[in-house]
């Protein structure tokens, strides 16, 4: 994984100095010194872990760690070359310590033989296991207070991860809370969330393909449950439709933080410049497209069996997304879930048929819905008078004799 700026070549520091500022994209109140100073074999610059007259500290958190892994930190480190610092501050190595937020251990440089003289250490190695998602690593000096600029010296710290396995458990209607930071300080989601939304080219988005993976959905009805109470199969064409909608950490972050988002569960409405760097990014990294939503119709002609259930059920196809959003005028980074239908796997479609439930069954065989016929033995038949002719009453038609 990529550490910024673990070579700690900006800012690019000239001459020999040994306490330009903290090195970008790290925090802490450290700072930098130029490669001249530094000594390093390979003309690296290096962070200094004393400033200010004393011991100080760097810090910067691992993009993209995930809580549970494994993590290997590598460095080089060497006591000061600092010309005001004395051979016994020197000469026995350099207390530091790093923490990663879940222990704190003590290390030490290699002893110098001179003052101004480097004995640089290549390749340092520190293993943990991340307590949290982007860790945080801190590097603090020992050395006493009054020590000034002598103090450890730091350079080309890279980061190792060992991925976990996706965590496949997390419902789509539950997904992580999303982070914000500009530089290593958190920052409002919603800050970077307007700042993503500015314009199409204000973020660009990365997948974190360790953390990413495709899945079939648990299955689900489409349409209805049709039922043969007849004698003979018959075939029922018909159209089903289904709708398949997004999730996202943010549209579910927002309402639980007592923020607007309108709509509140439509991502691409709300925030759509934010949603077309999700789908460029998604589909640089696996050639396939991404859709934020689809409506399903399709044209079924199942046979449905006397005495038989049959209805259609669907596994649909998904995409579970994580990965983060960088800022192309700033430090800001946010990390977001989504979980999409899938445009690269097909959906599963199941023709179910079965025997009828006893309530179906019950249904099917009692009596047809009607309505009585009156009773017509005889029938009082009132005759139209003729023309000039008065009614004169009624009387009853017998039938005629044989």
């Amino acid at each position: 994984m990529q550490l910024p700026n673990g070579d700690f070549s900006s800012p690019h520091v000239l001459g020999t100095n040994w306490s330009m500022g903290t090195p970008a994209h790290w925090g802490g109140n450290g700072a930098t010194i130029s490669a001249d100073a530094a000594k390093h074999p390979d003309g690296l610059q290096a962070a200094n872990l004393n400033f200010g007259g004393g011991p100080a500290k760097l810090y910067v958190n691992l993009w993209g760690v995930h809580t549970g892994e494994q993590v290997t930190l590598r460095f080089d480190d060497s006591p000061s070359t600092y010309t005001g610092c004395t051979l016994d501050q020197v000469q026995h190595g350099q207390q530091f310590t790093i923490d990663d937020g879940h222990k704190n251990e003590v290390m030490s440089t290699k002893g110098a033989s001179a003052v101004g003289t480097p004995k640089w250490e290549i390749g340092k190695e520190y293993t943990f296991t991340a307590s949290e998602d982007n860790a945080r690593v801190n590097f603090a000096s020992k050395m006493p207070q009054g020590t000034g600029l002598c103090g450890p010296m730091l350079t080309n710290v890279r980061a190792e991860r060992v991925p976990a396995p996706p965590s496949t458990g997390i419902r789509k209607v539950e997904l992580p809370a999303p982070e914000a930071y500009s530089g290593n300080e958190p920052l409002p989601i919603a800050a970077a969330v307007d700042y993503c939304n500015g314009s199409e080219t204000q973020c660009s988005f990365t997948e974190d393909e360790h953390a990413s993976y495709p899945y079939y959905d648990k299955a689900q009805m489409a349409g209805e449950v049709h039922l043969n109470c007849g004698r003979n199969a018959f075939e029922d064409d018909r159209d089903v439709t289904y709708t398949e909608k997004t999730f996202d950490s943010l549209t579910q972050y927002y309402p639980k933080h007592n923020l607007v988002m309108v709509p509140s569960d439509a991502i691409a409405e709300a925030k759509p410049k934010l949603a077309d760097q999700v789908a460029r990014g998604f589909e640089e990294a696996s050639d396939e497209s991404w859709s934020f939503g689809r409506d399903v119709k399709r044209y079924v002609a199942p046979t449905i069996q006397p005495g038989e259930a049959s209805w259609i059920e669907v596994e649909p196809a998904r995409e579970r997304l994580v990965g983060n959003f960088t800022g192309s005028t700033n430090d800001f980074r946010l990390f977001a879930v989504f979980d999409a239908p899938s445009d690269r796997y097909p959906d599963r479609w199941y023709q179910r048929t079965g025997p009828m439930t006893q309530a179906e069954l019950a249904m099917c065989s009692s009596g047809r819905r009607t309505t009585i016929t009156p009773a017509r033995e005889r029938s009082l038949v009132a005759m139209a008078p003729r023309s000039g002719m008065s009614a004169a009453g009624n009387f009853a038609l017998k039938p005629k004799d044989r």
